[in-house]
C-alpha cells in the first residue's frame, strides 16, 4: 500500500513537470538543447529513480 501511494505521488509529480516542460520545449519558451540536462536533473530530483524502482518492484511481484 505504501509503495502504491508513493508510486502514485511520484507519477503525478513527474507527469506534471514533464507536461509543462515539454510544452515549453515545443513552443520554444525553452531551448531543448540548452535545457535538456537540467530537465533530466529535475526529473531525478523529483524521484524518477525511486519511481522506476517502485515500478520494477511491482512488476517483479506480478511475474512471480
Amino acid at each position: 500500500q505504501d509503495d502504491t501511494n508513493m508510486a502514485s505521488q511520484y507519477a503525478t509529480d513527474l507527469a506534471t513537470y514533464r507536461k509543462a516542460t515539454f510544452a515549453d520545449f515545443i513552443t520554444g519558451k525553452q531551448d531543448i538543447d540548452a535545457n535538456w540536462d537540467s530537465y533530466v536533473a529535475q526529473m531525478q530530483s523529483l524521484g524518477l529513480d525511486d519511481f522506476v524502482a517502485l515500478r520494477q518492484k511491482a512488476y517483479d511481484l506480478m511475474v512471480k
